[in-house]
């Protein structure tokens, strides 16, 4: 079961962002589930696993040489026996490029070498430390019961430092939670539209000046109409039990067409994580889908 144990944010960093007492962190929830990152983190993903890894030593001369067959290579292409090295590349790329921590922790056999490698879920590793110790040990909470891990014991790997709290890092996305949840929005407008035939709501009125209808009245004829003109109904006959005059306002297909609203807010959530629209085949590259037209 998840258990959040950070204590500020989705970062740490405070639920507000600049110019707005909205907690969009809140409004976000987990940011890998909203669809232009889950693109992004899906390409980062695929080409992660192409790097080759190398362990080296520097020579003498300050050159990097590779040292061929070191067991740290062998450990990261099979770090424990539920995920190959691949899973754990791209755990710690979710965590890194959505929070700005990623934790993996290590396990060792009888000698005290590391054998085993495991990702942590970043909002249940509290980073701990003192007045005079920036971080003693780590705490990681299943099941709303801690557990003390040692610094010695856990990687922690930072994108760059948290100013409210040096312990932990801090992921660009946090800053552009806004334009991600933008473009959720105006992916939920465009589901809504195709769900009720392309059509803005109307306003459903009686059809005779003489009737009035009371409140049950109206809710019952404005469930009989979602239900029967949405989802799998669209499209079929509708029959209410009295004259109804409908009023929708006329949209253009222009007006329809939402892609200049989604460009913004695809433009910063792809932006965060070094990449463009046009190489993700996203709305907002369109305009660019020629490197020539690239400014």
């Amino acid at each position: 079961r998840r258990t959040d144990i950070r204590s500020r944010g989705t970062a740490g960093q405070g639920p507000y962002l600049p110019g707005t007492q909205m907690d969009w962190a809140a409004r976000a929830g987990d940011l890998w589930l909203h669809e232009t990152v889950a693109i992004a983190l899906g390409w980062i993903e695929r080409n992660l696993g192409q790097a080759e890894l190398q362990v080296t030593k520097k020579t003498a001369a300050g050159k990097e040489e590779p040292l061929e067959g070191h067991p740290l290579l062998d450990l990261l292409r099979d770090p424990n026996p539920y995920h190959d090295g691949d899973d754990l590349a791209a755990a710690m790329a979710l965590s890194w490029f959505c929070e700005g921590n990623a934790y993996v922790v290590k396990l060792r056999n009888g000698t005290g070498a590391p054998v085993e490698l495991y990702w942590l879920p970043h909002w249940a590793v509290e980073p701990v430390g003192t007045a005079t110790e920036l971080i003693t040990h780590y705490l990681y909470r299943v099941d709303n019961t801690d557990h003390r891990i040692e610094r010695s014991e856990m990687i922690h790997f930072r994108n760059g430092l948290n100013p409210r709290d040096p312990k932990r890092g801090q992921a660009e996305a946090t800053a552009c939670i806004r334009s991600i949840v933008g473009d959720t929005e105006w992916s939920n407008c465009i589901a809504s539209l195709a769900l009720n035939l392309g059509l803005p709501p109307v306003v459903l009125t009686p059809k005779s000046p003489d009737v009035d209808w009371d409140q049950n009245q109206a809710t019952k004829i404005k469930a009989q109409y979602i239900k029967e003109t949405t989802g799998d109904n669209r499209g079929k006959p509708i029959v209410v039990g009295s004259a109804v005059d409908l009023q929708k306002p006329g949209l253009s297909p222009e007006e329809l067409d939402v892609t200049a609203q989604r460009q913004w807010p695809q433009d910063s959530a792809v932006g965060v994580f070094g990449l463009s629209t046009m190489l993700l085949g996203l709305t907002a590259g369109a305009n660019a889908n020629a490197y020539g037209n690239m400014r």
